[in-house]
């Protein structure tokens, strides 16, 4: 990159830590400045980029910088990677093979793949200056920040660790569990790790975890919500250091329950296959972006700057990944950045996330349209006694299904009633109660990745 030291982890280290020792407006210069550095390279080795950015003047502002959507990316992908030597064809052979999943494509780039849950899935190819730089902000921010940095059990290498999440595939927190796992083979301590599948039983999945005794779980707020309920029930029976999060919203109501049945830490972190480690939880239990390698910009469903309240989407700017250049990504996700300070001591900005815009629901109300939001009815299965997860699904404007997991000894006819019940009472309080809200046996659909979509809507 134009002017800079290549990267070493030593290097990225460094530079993390001196800008959590900045004040925002020099954090906010040098976002600035690398920027600038990313879009200097993206139009000198990116033949789409070049083409895209070719009526810009040189140091354009960031509002100037057309944005991204994935079905452009996906169309482009040949001519928007950097090195002439990645192209799609060689990148599927690569991927056709199980025994490639933990390795490096071409020796040198590491290769994700999104969902699709929402839109054409993606293929990401992220680069050694990626890798060590979001290693930083991990080791720095989330491992050594304000919320687990204190906590001294956490500290002691090879930590007992599980994760439960969707098994094969390219997501990222499959394939980061497989290197998590070949490390801990490497020293010997292969029998202090271990994965979980998302579909495994949930009899099988309590008796795996209380033989291992894991002091750190990493999964989804769902399945955490799951594991709360056997560890209230006395079925699970382990003592975390901590409890991590990622991949679906978690409600500041959901956190404080995981931590006191628990007893120790959550730590939550918003991340993307494009973006990378984006934002990470402090002791006040506040987001913080990392905007010295993210630029977050919530906008309108026009593409304009939110000004109130929570946006539509955001336009996501990676500035550490230099051989797939991410600028102005729009993804779907509702977000607020708040610049207030932050009892943490913090000097990036705060995040709060609402989930995505597709999983905000119309309906006919009786008083006009009702928008429903994911936090509303998030909620509701805590209330509900007996009662793992919870689904909804919109059929129409005037109908809602709801599903969920319930607790084995549990009677799940009453766990349904009882949270049908509370659904509707939530509906009836905003005047919807006109909408014909039923429940369902079927189980929660999930996506590829293993994460659950709590609102799904499906007219057919």
């Amino acid at each position: 990159m134009p002017h800079e030291t290549p990267m070493t982890p030593e290097l990225a280290l460094r530079l993390v830590r001196e800008a959590e020792t900045m004040t925002a407006a020099g954090i906010a210069d040098l976002q600035r400045r690398r920027l600038q550095d990313l879009l200097a390279h993206a139009r000198a080795h990116s033949p789409f980029l070049a083409a895209k950015y070719r009526h810009l003047p040189e140091n354009p502002d960031l509002s100037d910088i057309p944005p991204l959507d994935r079905f452009e990316a996906v169309a482009h992908f040949d001519d928007w990677v950097c090195d002439r030597e990645i192209n799609s064809r060689g990148l599927e052979a690569f991927l056709s093979s199980p025994e490639t999943m933990a390795e490096d494509y071409l020796g040198r780039y590491r290769v994700l793949a999104t969902s699709g849950s929402t839109a054409a899935p993606l293929l990401v190819v992220r680069d050694a200056r990626h890798t060590m730089v979001n290693a930083a902000l991990m080791q720095s921010r989330f491992w050594g920040g304000s919320k687990l940095g204190s906590e001294e059990g956490l500290q002691k290498p090879w930590p007992r660790a599980c994760a439960i999440t969707a098994g094969g595939g390219r997501h990222s927190s499959y394939l980061s569990f497989l290197r998590m796992a070949n490390a801990y083979k490497a020293q010997g301590m292969g029998d202090r790790v271990a994965f979980f599948s998302i579909e495994t039983p949930l009899a099988r999945l309590v008796e795996g975890l209380n033989a291992l005794q894991p002091e750190i779980v990493g999964t989804y707020p769902s399945v955490l919500q799951i594991l709360a309920r056997a560890q209230q029930a006395g079925t699970l029976a382990i003592a975390p250091l901590a409890l991590c999060s990622s991949a679906e919203y978690l409600p500041p109501e959901v956190l404080q329950m995981l931590e006191t049945t628990f007893q120790c830490p959550v730590m939550n972190n918003y991340c993307s296959t494009e973006a990378g480690e984006a934002a990470m939880l402090c002791s006040a239990n506040r987001l913080h972006v990392n905007s010295d390698w993210i630029i977050m910009e919530p906008v309108d469903a026009q593409g304009a700057p939110a000004t109130e309240g929570f946006s539509e989407g955001l336009l996501l700017t990676n500035l550490a990944n230099l051989v797939q250049p991410v600028i102005r990504y729009r993804v779907s996700d509702r977000a607020l950045l708040r610049f207030d300070p932050c009892p943490c001591g913090s000097p990036f900005p705060i995040l709060e996330i609402e989930g995505r815009k597709e999983d905000t629901l119309d309906f006919a109300g009786e008083e006009g349209v009702f928008s429903l939001a994911p936090p509303v009815l998030m909620v509701a299965s805590l209330h509900v006694p007996g009662c793992l997860a919870s689904q909804f699904i919109q059929r129409s404007p005037a109908d809602l299904e709801v599903r969920c997991e319930c607790l084995d000894e549990s009677d799940a006819t009453a766990v349904r009633a009882a949270l049908l019940q509370e659904t509707r009472r939530i509906f009836g309080k905003n005047g919807a109660a006109n909408v014909h809200i039923y429940s369902s046996d079927a189980p929660l659909i999930r996506g590829k990745s293993g994460k659950l979509r709590v609102f799904l809507k499906d007219f057919s």
